[in-house]
């Protein structure tokens, strides 16, 4: 994984946790639910959200 993808993925982690969620099961399932491969990631996205 790039430093690109890598800082998305936790920038949403973040997010998700200041939205509320507080467990490591519930941000990875979020993660996991949201995540659809390495388009998801690109630059270009103005956000993780940006693809859905």
């Amino acid at each position: 994984m790039n430093d690109t993808r890598t800082q998305v993925l936790c920038s949403a982690a973040i997010d998700l946790y200041n939205d509320g969620h507080r467990t490591i099961e519930e941000i990875a399932s979020r993660l996991i639910d949201t995540y659809n491969g390495p388009d998801t990631t690109r630059i270009n996205a103005a956000t993780s959200m940006a693809i859905h």
